[in-house]
């Protein structure tokens, strides 16, 4: 359904760029609006009503911090972060450039993962990928998505990310086992 949604979105946002009558600035506000409307929509699209509890991703230093919680008497996310494992704006750009693709798009990068506050921090922050992938070329091989290569990325000490994460949706287990 958000596909076909986004699909409509997209054709309104081309037909508003193609009008010459527009003000500039006028387009430039709309245009800025029809971009926060997709993203929410991707959104949308790749979460369910509890967010945290239906990801396809853990990593152990999330699973650390939910046992600590519970433990202490914590709110259950406290020190944990919901996160898209692609960043929405780079699926936002997917569809952009594959306007006729987007439920394959949406299917192929809607994967959420639950980590640690720190974990997000190193992935936002220090390695600077909240917005982005770490290879902008690299990272869809033979039309392909790598969508765990900011994962394999983020090395907290020496080892990767990846080495933490445990697939707990059957779309994870097929994205980080998939020979199994």
């Amino acid at each position: 359904m958000c596909a076909g949604i986004i699909k409509n979105r997209l054709a309104a946002f081309e037909d508003a760029k193609k009008d010459e009558l527009k003000k500039v600035r006028g387009l430039r506000d709309e245009l800025k609006d029809e971009k926060k409307l997709l993203k929410l929509m991707i959104r949308i699209a790749s979460e369910s009503h509890d967010h945290l509890r239906t990801v396809d991703f853990i990593t152990e230093d999330a699973i650390n911090q939910l046992s600590k919680n519970i433990q202490q008497k914590e709110k259950l996310n406290y020190g944990l972060s919901h996160e898209h494992v692609v960043p929405c704006e780079v699926v936002y750009q997917e569809i952009l450039a594959n306007p006729n693709n987007v439920q394959h798009i949406l299917k192929s990068l809607s994967y959420r993962a639950l980590i640690s506050s720190k974990q997000r921090e190193m992935l936002d922050k220090t390695l600077k990928l909240q917005r982005k992938m770490p290879d902008p070329d690299g990272w869809i091989k033979g039309g392909v998505y790598d969508v765990l290569a900011r994962y394999r990325e983020a090395k907290p000490g020496e080892s990767p990310l990846i080495g933490q994460l445990h697939a707990i949706s059957s779309r994870g287990k097929a994205i980080l086992n998939p020979s199994s």
